[in-house]
C-alpha cells in the first residue's frame, strides 16, 4: 500500500489537472484507514530527502490537497484524526514553509497558526532549566516566536527545541521545561 500512494503522488500534478489529482486523492483515501499515517510518512521522507526543489513542492503540493481530501471526507472527526496522526503538525511545518494550501487546511481544521504553534511547542520534549534562562509561559513563547521574524538565521522547530534566530553574534532559542512552561535561552554559536 505504501508504493501504491507513492505512485499515485508521484503521478498528481494539482496544478495541471487538478479534475485528476482530485480522483487521485480519493482513491488514495479509498485505500482505507492505514493510508492516512503512510500518506503522513510519505510527506516527511519526501520533505527530508534530496529531490530537485521543484519536484519536492509539486509532491508536498499533491500530498497537501490529499488530505483536504482527506479532511473533506473525515467530516468533524478530522480534526482528532489529524492529531493522532501528526498531521497537524506536518500541516503547520508546511505553512511555515510558504505552503498557503496548508494553512487554509488548518484553518479550515478550526487551528489558527497561533493554536497549532502552541500544539507544536507543548509536543516538544521536556529538558532543564539552565541557570541563565528566563522562564516564560506558552503564550509568552508563542509572542517570543511571532517576533522572531526580525532576527536573522535559522528559524523554526527543531528536533528538541524551537530556534528563534540569531542577534549579535547570539543564537536564540525556545525549549520546553514544564507542562506550559518554556524556558528563553540565548548561547554562544558552538
Amino acid at each position: 500500500m505504501k508504493n501504491d500512494i507513492r505512485h499515485i503522488i508521484e503521478s498528481m500534478d494539482v496544478r495541471a489537472d487538478r479534475d485528476d489529482a482530485e480522483t487521485k486523492a480519493i482513491s488514495i483515501c479509498k485505500l482505507g484507514e492505514h493510508s492516512l499515517e503512510l500518506l503522513i510518512d510519505y510527506a516527511r521522507t519526501v520533505r527530508t530527502g534530496t529531490k530537485d526543489a521543484d519536484e519536492k513542492r509539486r509532491l508536498l503540493r499533491a500530498v497537501i490537497f490529499t488530505l483536504t481530501i482527506f479532511a473533506t471526507r473525515l467530516g468533524s472527526g478530522a480534526k482528532e484524526r489529524f492529531r493522532e496522526t501528526g498531521a497537524i503538525v506536518l500541516l503547520f511545518d508546511l505553512s511555515d514553509q510558504g505552503y498557503n494550501s496548508a494553512e487554509k487546511l488548518l484553518s479550515n481544521l478550526g487551528l489558527s497558526p497561533a493554536a497549532a504553534v502552541r500544539e507544536r511547542l507543548l509536543s516538544m520534549p521536556l529538558q532543564e532549566k539552565h541557570r541563565q534562562d528566563r522562564q516564560i509561559s506558552l503564550d509568552e513563547a508563542v509572542e517570543e516566536i511571532r517576533l522572531s521574524r526580525f532576527l536573522e538565521g535559522q528559524k523554526g522547530f527543531l528536533k528538541d527545541r524551537y530556534a528563534l534566530g540569531n542577534e549579535k553574534g547570539r543564537i536564540h532559542e525556545l525549549r520546553r521545561t514544564g507542562k506550559r512552561l518554556f524556558s528563553y535561552r540565548t548561547r554562544k554559536p558552538a
